[in-house]
């Protein structure tokens, strides 16, 4: 399904930003060792029976599934350059109990992979609450503050709005968003 609000995410005067048809698996493939900050807006799924998360990239036609980084995918992946990957996805960072591992989860396979920091979600999204809250996340970077002070700000900010629903000031709208790495992420002031 569409999501009106991803594209608010990020402020495009300061990123390179790939939407519709040419955000697909082929271009993330080719960027992502590119850009030290990746925000991916888009559908994901923690699928616990089958272990077979995904992070959904543009479909087209009968490629919808082709269109997917599966999580064994992600591990194989070199994200050395990545500073901080940025799931603004459903579920992003929930996953499947596995004894000796730990939590199996796309926020781990990309911190495998070699990324300093992650910033996923523990449940479902809603659209609006994230756009808002990641705009003010790339705000706050920019401003300096590190990626976990940058994410509790954009929470607190949204608390205090008060153009805000109320219902979305509920913490099962916002809390949802969390911080996997670098206790002190060195997050340049660059978003890709």
């Amino acid at each position: 399904s569409v999501l009106p609000e991803s594209a608010q995410e990020i402020d495009t005067t300061k990123a390179l930003l790939i939407k519709g048809s040419d955000a697909n698996k082929k271009r993330f493939l080719e960027e992502y060792a590119r850009h030290p900050t990746i925000h991916l807006a888009t559908h994901a799924s923690a699928d616990t029976a089958t272990n077979m998360h995904w992070i959904q990239f543009y479909p087209s036609g009968d490629e919808v599934i082709n269109n997917r980084i599966y999580l064994p995918e992600i591990y194989q992946l070199n994200m050395n350059n990545a500073e901080l990957i940025i799931l603004s996805a459903c579920e992003s960072g929930t996953g499947q109990q596995a004894a000796g591992e730990g939590l199996i989860s796309l926020s781990r396979a990309f911190l495998y992979a070699g990324t300093g920091g992650v910033i996923s979600t523990s449940w479902k999204s809603e659209d609006k609450v994230s756009a808002y809250l990641m705009q003010k996340l790339h705000l706050h970077i920019r401003e300096g503050l590190t990626v976990t002070k940058a994410l509790q700000k954009a929470k607190q900010d949204l608390l205090a709005d008060k153009t805000m629903d109320e219902r979305f000031k509920q913490p099962s709208y916002w809390a949802n968003f969390i911080y996997f790495g670098r206790i002190q992420s060195d997050v340049k002031n660059t978003t890709s």
